[in-house]
């Protein structure tokens, strides 16, 4: 089983709906090695388990990587019990402060009861917005809760991390959750006016309204993680947008979405990761979302970067060229900078590392 394979089962796993013709494709697989390695690589090994537990497959899988996926889901739980626990801490420390941060990302999804259970997703760290004249108090508040920052370079949008040594992830503290054109699609103030409260033990927090982390989830992985301008998908992001669909959505405001996106000039990669969903997971398109001409070079080409290097470069330059010369067209007085950055040295530096060439 090649790499494409190994994928396109763990999204067969993953999608909206199962029959027969899945099981009988889980029973007659032989390479369990490689759908546990590209399971294991998107990080959705734990929400191929819960799949399989939903679906009833649990008997069509053999019991050394039954037993995998039970494990990696129960080391999870316990991981994203004892990150409530440091979130539970974090929150109490601010709300001594007089704040109440508003949770991003995995975390706000966990405590907001969006995923099937705790063990389903895997979070790197805690991500916290608070208000920007609030951001040195926050910091303040937990330091003396025993937080210590973990390096000293300050971030664009986020103070360094902050851990205290017994803890098993760091907390990020972000003044806003955007910057430059980004920030046009979702701003802070937004986010702070239409989140809800919730809370993590004792702690006092805030959650964004489902739109906003529909939003939120779309920038962070096509634009600020760059997957739309590579025509890569992160399974793991994706899995979340699903979830969020099948939690919220007829309170999902997709038409904002779609405008918003669209006069940032992100729509293709709006329409791509929607695409994505319905390709991969079987979740119906929002009526909202038209379909992107370049949807299906997209599916192709992530496809090929499976196998061949060059089509990662190929992919690379026609969605960044197709993509930005539209845009630029509507402001020509940036044609220059953005000429300059990709001839800057270390974007040409990485695009000879990506041919395979030393430098």
């Amino acid at each position: 089983m090649d790499q494409v394979a190994a994928f396109d089962l763990v999204c067969a796993c993953l999608a909206e709906t199962g029959d027969d013709s899945l099981r009988r494709r889980l029973r007659e697989t032989t390479d369990w090695p490689a759908l546990v390695r590209s399971a294991s690589g998107a990080l959705v090994a734990t929400n191929l388990h819960r799949a399989l537990l939903d679906k009833s497959l649990t008997g069509a899988v053999p019991d050394e990587v039954r037993l995998y996926l039970e494990g990696a889901h129960e080391l999870n739980t316990a991981r994203n019990e004892t990150l409530a626990e440091q979130l539970e801490a974090a929150a109490m420390a601010m709300n001594a402060a007089g704040i109440e941060p508003l949770l991003l990302k995995g975390m706000a999804n966990l405590v907001d009861g969006v995923y099937a259970d705790t063990g389903v997703r895997m979070i790197g760290d805690v991500d916290l917005l608070v208000r920007a004249d609030q951001l040195d108090t926050a910091r303040e508040a937990l330091v003396k809760a025993g937080f210590r920052q973990l390096k000293e370079m300050r971030e664009d949008q986020h103070l360094p991390p902050m851990a205290r040594p017994t803890d098993v992830a760091h907390v990020e503290l972000h003044a806003q959750v955007h910057t430059g054109r980004v920030a046009t699609v979702l701003a802070t103030d937004e986010m702070f006016a239409d989140a809800t409260r919730a809370r993590a033990g004792r702690g006092k927090l805030l959650v964004p309204s489902a739109t906003h982390r529909v939003l939120h989830n779309i920038i962070h992985t096509q634009i600020q993680d760059a997957h739309y301008w590579r025509m890569q998908v992160s399974l793991r992001q994706l899995c979340d947008l699903v979830s969020l669909r099948r939690r919220y959505d007829p309170a999902i405001d997709w038409e904002l979405v779609r405008n918003r996106m669209r006069a940032a000039g992100f729509g293709g990669a709006l329409a791509h990761y929607v695409g994505w969903a319905e390709h991969l997971l079987e979740q119906p398109r929002p009526a909202e979302i038209p379909r992107h001409r370049s949807e299906a070079l997209a599916r192709l080409m992530q496809r090929q970067q499976k196998r061949r290097r060059w089509a990662l470069l190929l992919a690379n330059s026609l969605i960044k060229l197709t993509t930005s010369l539209a845009w630029l067209r509507r402001r020509p007085g940036l044609a220059i900078d953005w000429t300059r950055a990709l001839l800057r040295p270390g974007h040409l530096r990485l695009t000879i590392k990506r041919l395979g060439f030393r430098v």
